[in-house]
């Protein structure tokens, strides 16, 4: 009887079942990195933030997350990028006006710092070193911080990633008795705020020589100006208005297109720089509908091709499994009938479930009766706060029974998010144990309180 396992006895073993990641998920990785590592960084450092706990903050902590806010518009790019690094989730802020891409989960926040790290050219690089720098402390990643990009602008796509929300073309005409005066024009500025002073000369010089590299590759010029009242608060304005420079920017976005709704503003910005000595020409330029679908269909294929990926919307046992499990394990496609339960892979690196998943969870037979022996011995029940209905399964074993809680890990892995841990205790004497939490609330936990615990004791 599988409760058996969970309540009495030794078990002896020779093999540790375990799950890794395969080699296949760092050739995407490194794949996505040489695809779009510059245009996303850009992206990011110009409209997105890279949220990490202050560790002299009292408030309560929280891990390193990234988010990224894209206007209305813009949705069908922010759902690509999603879907292409299968990381973070897309919500839609219809009354706020914008669309925001949230990246929270662990091997999520991880995978988008490996694509973008050793790419950025501002001064968010700082709050994406203490990122790293969070996670090597409390997760023992060794990832190096990489500095600055000092590249050439024409070397990556980073540039347009950053011109995505801070640039505008500007179309002006100006009519008269006999013809119609067309002025064109590109605009890139940014405006920000520091938050320490001391880093004050440190945040200017980067992006003076940011603007100096970026004016210098456009032939053109720029603005800086610096405001100093209860914050000090810096404007770089960079203008494009000669044919010289509007030829090297040409130029850049050949090579580099803009992703978005931008694009097609450019693209416009394009014909009528090429029809401005037609005023008929200039005066009927009007980009039809179907044909701008058109163009951002196309253009949103060309950093983000389809790799191949599996969408993480997809929650399939076939379609989790892909990725999860090391290449010499043979991974069928057989639709034949499977016992319900015996192919659950372990879920450890997978990362929180939604509220939405775990309410859907429904516990196997075998593991149910595994659980049901554990609670019938050491095993116990934990009710986060008054709020939560949900409880979490915890066991705690002396080290010599190590193999035991292992084996009990296997049964249980796949609602498990991470390996069991070692935790010393000086209650009497010192002792070593090795503890296994499930961090997740399940829903489905909810009738064990009610067989075990309607006294509140067990």
């Amino acid at each position: 009887m599988p409760a058996l396992i969970g309540g009495f006895g030794k078990i002896y073993m020779n093999t540790i079942k375990r799950y890794f990641s395969t080699e296949s998920d760092v050739k995407t990785e490194s794949k996505l990195r040489s695809k779009i590592g510059p245009y996303l960084a850009g992206l990011i450092e110009a409209d997105g933030s890279i949220a990490v706990h202050d560790k002299d903050s009292n408030a309560q902590k929280y891990r390193p997350k990234i988010l990224v806010v894209f206007s209305l518009a813009d949705k069908p790019l922010a759902n690509k990028l999603a879907s292409i690094t299968n990381a973070g989730a897309v919500y839609v802020k219809k009354n706020a006006g914008y669309v925001l891409w949230q990246i929270q989960k662990i091997e999520d926040v991880i995978k988008i710092i490996n694509i973008i790290n050793g790419y950025m050219r501002t001064p968010k690089i700082e709050a994406l070193h203490r990122a790293i720098n969070w996670f090597n402390e409390f997760y023992n990643y060794s990832i190096d911080c990489l500095g600055l990009d000092l590249s050439p602008i024409d070397s990556n796509a980073w540039l347009a990633g950053f011109t995505t929300s801070n640039s505008s073309f500007i179309i002006t005409t100006r009519k008269r008795k006999n013809s119609t005066r067309v002025l064109l024009n590109f605009k890139l500025m940014v405006n920000f705020v520091i938050p320490n002073a001391e880093k004050e000369e440190w945040y200017g010089s980067v992006y003076f020589s940011l603007f100096s590299k970026i004016s210098e590759y456009l032939n053109t010029s720029f603005i800086s100006k610096t405001k100093h009242s209860n914050n000090i608060k810096y404007t770089f304005i960079l203008f494009a208005y000669v044919p010289e420079s509007q030829e090297m920017l040409i130029k850049y976005f050949s090579k580099f297109p803009l992703l978005g709704e931008i694009y097609l503003d450019y693209k416009h910005w394009c014909e009528v720089l090429s029809n401005k000595n037609n005023s008929r020409g200039v005066e009927n330029l009007k980009m039809h509908t179907q044909n701008r679908n058109n163009l951002l269909s196309n253009n949103l294929c060309y950093y983000l091709p389809n790799l191949n990926l599996s969408n993480k919307r997809n929650f399939s046992t076939s379609s989790n499994l892909q990725g999860k499990i090391r290449s010499n394990i043979f991974l069928s496609t057989c639709t034949d009938l499977v016992v319900w339960g015996e192919n659950l892979p372990s879920g450890v690196g997978w990362g929180r479930h939604t509220k939405q998943e775990r309410e859907m969870i429904v516990i196997p037979s075998f593991q149910y009766s595994v659980i049901v022996g554990l609670l019938l011995s050491d095993g116990w029940l934990v009710i986060a706060s008054a709020t939560t209905i949900s409880p979490r399964l915890g066991l705690s074993q002396s080290l010599s029974h190590f193999k035991y809680v292992w084996f009990v890990f296997n049964a249980l892995s796949h609602y498990c998010e991470r390996f069991p841990v070692l935790r010393e205790r000086k209650e009497v004497r010192k002792h070593i144990d090795v503890s296994m939490l499930l961090p997740e609330h399940y829903l489905a936990f909810l009738k064990y309180i009610l067989y075990f615990m309607l006294t509140k004791k067990k």
